[in-house]
């Protein structure tokens, strides 16, 4: 259609319609749905069966009419009675029921609506009986569907009129025959009755007695008829014997007793005895030294004794001696004096030990045993202990190996034999108080010092509890002592300078070590100040210092690998090598000198260590290994300029020495904090548990702190390290450009303070936005070194050419930053 219109200037205006003419659009439709459902047709929801029609409008704008017809499909609802038995179940309403009542279940019918079931559910009792019975033993009663001849529990299961089961519970208890048990004995010849008749042989006898209303009791009788027993004895003996009943026999025959044996019954003894007689003998005799009697014994002194014999009816043959020592023989040897070179038979020449009394005990050095009282042997201190194999202080027949083929008194093995002088201060060992010069007395080092009671070198009659009931020069107490070698190297402590082996002289541990001046493990007159006015071998100002114990363990320091107990070897805690960790200088086996001093090793016998610098060495100083107990704090956020304080706590309280510690390259590498001042920032503290930080700067931002703290005085403990803590600076700090050629400094582009926001993301381009770097999370270990990423503007290095970028930082918490 075409319409002429005039516009405002008085021409056509013509306008062209194109007309189009829609259709109404009419549908119908068929819907069902379950009573008590409703669907929205006609404008409403809808319940009821019926026939509802829709306006819509098409596309075009015109009407589009629905129609539909509603059908209203019914419920069908079905009703059960069911009835089970107690402790049954049914699945009802979705679940196993065990209860009488009312269960709905909802089914879809098939034309998808609801099916509703209604069952009446009843739970019928089981019924339950108990019972107790009593059965003789051997008799049987049904129950539990068999015979049963045991005690037990037993149940028989019926059927109620419900249906349901009715079980009887039966408790059968079987009554044994009651036994009574009982043992007789009677002796041969006698009767008793049992099993209703008189019994005269062992065996076991069985009577039933039966009870009215009750089992049978059963008496067992074990019976055992012991004999009578009749021993013959037949004797031959001397001057008289004496019977079991305590006769006295002195006459040959024959004897008979009556005894009772330990059963009761009649033992009889016949003696057929033969008694002899002895005889006895008087005679006088002399001797000079020893005198064997006719039995083999020998005598020494004068006087009567008695051997006795056996004669030819062997009986004892008593001879009576008196006998008259006519010369002197103090050692027994049947030497006399006069003619014995060694009359105490130490292995010392009477030469060598002249006629003086070092001990001043009353004895001759010649005639004593222990000639300086220092409770060892001086056959030991000589140098011949070997030959003396029973350790009674003397060389003589009763020794292993012992000969005397010349018959001049000294055993031929410690003939020529000088006496040892291990110090070689002109004073034999056996004459020496302190053998080695150590400054410990020998009877301390010889294992007697606990009866030196006044700690005067020497045990005698100044010491509490001293004794010599032999007389023979020693103390009765230390005779039985056998010198000590504690590092078993083969000398004696008394005469090694290190007695353990732990490569610290004797005379330190002894606590004499300052008197050694020229540290040689002797006090002697190679030593500044040293003096001996009594000339007993023993340096003065040595003899009034016990050996100190300094663990209290019972065990002298110079004998005691760990003086101070605390775990940790002397010679390591010294400042000295143990190879094998067994507490002696070195490797073992060790290799010694003749003084004992360990040569086997590079090291040792040199001023013990003090790590600590206290003035007390360490070995003699308990250590323990550090330990971290508190902790710092592992993150500190900070402020250019702020101040933080670190703190750490450490035991144990004393011998600790603390250094803190940073690290710039996330703990890869440590530097102890020797400057008080860094770059302006300053340190206090450096060596306490408490690090005080002023003025921290920017260039600290993601450093790594932390305390090491050592024990120097124990040398076994390793350091205490605490853990790191990390500074961060709080605020961003993006810094204009960096130099990326390699030499170690400002290589990459480090954002400070970045590592804060880890889900932060950056982007680098150049001047022609070409996006050169792009990643998540920057942080100090993923930081750009400048190489291109985009491969359009690097050259043979990798690296994009020197000049000026943007960059885009989302930290990812809202805040961005170009």
């Amino acid at each position: 259609y075409i319409d002429t219109l005039s516009d405002i200037n008085g021409c056509d205006s013509v306008v062209s319609i194109q007309l189009y003419i829609d259709t109404i659009v009419t549908s119908s439709d068929s819907v069902s749905i379950c009573s008590g459902d409703s669907i929205l047709v006609g404008g409403l929801y809808q319940y009821s069966s019926g026939i509802y029609y829709d306006t819509l409008s098409t596309i075009n704008g015109c009407d589009s009419i629905v129609e539909t017809t509603l059908h209203i499909l019914p419920l069908s609802v079905y009703q059960d009675s069911i009835q089970i038995c107690n402790g049954d179940s049914i699945l009802l309403a979705g679940v196993y029921q065990t209860t009488s009542g009312l269960y709905l279940d909802t089914l879809t019918s098939v034309s998808g609506c609801d099916s509703i079931i209604e069952s009446y559910l009843t739970i019928n009792p089981i019924y339950y009986a108990s019972d107790t019975i009593e059965l003789c033993s051997g008799d049987s009663l049904f129950v539990g569907g068999a015979y049963q001849t045991t005690s037990g529990l037993y149940l028989d299961t019926l059927t109620s009129t419900s249906g349901c089961d009715s079980i009887i519970e039966s408790i059968v208890s079987i009554i044994n025959y009651v036994s009574h048990y009982d043992t007789l004995s009677i002796c041969a010849g006698d009767s008793i009755l049992l099993g209703g008749n008189f019994v005269y042989t062992s065996g076991n006898y069985v009577d039933t007695i039966s009870v009215t209303g009750s089992c049978d009791s059963i008496l067992n009788t074990n019976l055992t008829v012991y004999p009578v027993s009749t021993d013959t004895i037949t004797l031959t003996v001397c001057e008289e014997y004496i019977t079991s009943s305590n006769d006295t026999i002195i006459n040959s025959g024959v004897y008979y007793d009556t005894l009772s044996s330990v059963n009761g019954c009649d033992s009889i003894l016949v003696y057929d005895l033969t008694i002899n007689q002895q005889s006895v003998v008087a005679i006088s005799d002399t001797a000079c030294a020893p005198y064997t009697s006719p039995a083999g014994n020998i005598y020494t002194v004068s006087g009567f004794y008695t051997d006795t014999l056996v004669n030819s009816v062997g009986c004892d043959s008593l001879i009576i001696i008196d006998l008259t020592i006519y010369c002197n023989d103090i050692d027994g040897d049947g030497i006399p004096d006069i003619d014995d070179i060694d009359n105490d038979n130490d292995g010392i020449s009477d030469l060598d030990e002249g006629t003086g009394d070092t001990d001043g005990d009353g004895i001759p050095d010649y005639l004593d045993i222990d000639s300086d009282n220092d409770g060892i042997y001086d056959v030991d201190e000589s140098g011949n202990g070997d030959l003396d194999t029973n350790n009674d202080g003397v060389i003589d027949a009763n020794d292993n190996g012992f000969a005397d083929t010349d018959n001049n008194g000294m055993a031929d093995d410690a003939e020529g034999t000088v006496p040892l002088d291990s110090d070689g201060d002109g004073l034999a060992n056996h004459l020496d108080l302190d053998s080695d010069n150590d400054g410990i007395y020998d009877v301390d080092e010889g294992g007697d010092g606990d009866q030196d009671t006044n700690n005067d070198g020497v045990v005698d009659a100044n010491d509490v509890g001293f004794s010599d009931n032999d007389n023979d020069g020693m103390a009765d107490g230390t005779e039985t002592t056998r010198p000590p070698d504690t590092d078993n190297d083969g000398y004696m402590d008394y005469v090694d300078l290190d007695a353990d082996n732990d490569g610290i002289y004797d005379v330190v541990e002894g606590g004499d070590g300052e008197q050694d001046t020229n540290g040689d493990g002797m006090i002697d007159d190679n030593d500044t100040g040293f003096t001996d006015t009594n000339n007993n071998g023993m340096a003065d100002n040595a003899e009034s210092t016990p050996a100190p114990d300094t663990d209290n363990n019972m065990v002298p320091d110079y004998m005691d690998l760990d003086s101070d107990g605390d775990g940790c070897a002397d010679v390591i805690e010294a400042g000295f090598v143990d190879d094998d960790g067994d507490g002696y200088l070195g490797l073992s086996p060790t290799v010694e000198d003749s003084m004992g001093v360990v040569v086997s090793a590079p090291d040792g016998y040199t001023t013990p260590a003090d790590n600590d610098g206290n003035g007390t060495p360490d070995f003699l100083e308990v250590g323990t290994e550090a330990m971290i107990t508190l902790h710092p704090d592992d993150l500190y956020l900070y402020d250019e300029g702020d101040s933080i304080v670190m703190t750490a706590g450490v035991t144990p309280q004393t011998g600790v020495t603390y250094q803190w510690q940073y690290s710039n390259d996330d703990g890869n590498a440590w530097i102890s904090i020797s400057n008080d001042t860094i770059n302006n920032t300053i340190f206090n503290g450096l060596n306490t548990s408490t690090l005080n930080i002023y003025n921290i700067g920017k260039q600290f931002d993601n450093y790594l702190f932390r305390l090491v703290a050592s024990t120097p005085g124990y040398s076994c403990g390793d350091d205490a390290v605490s853990d790191n803590s990390r500074l961060i600076l709080r605020e961003i700090f993006i810094p204009n450009g960096f130099s990326p050629d390699g030499d170690g400094i400002n290589d990459t582009w480090h954002i400070t303070g970045i590592d804060r926001f880890p889900e932060n993301h950056v982007e680098i381009y150049s001047r022609w936005e070409i996006k050169v770097f792009d990643t998540d999370n920057y942080n100090s270990n993923n930081e750009w070194d400048g190489t291109d990423q985009s491969g359009t503007l690097s050259y043979g290095s990798g690296l994009v050419p020197e000049g000026t970028y943007f960059y885009i930082i989302d930290l990812g918490e809202g805040k961005a930053s170009r």
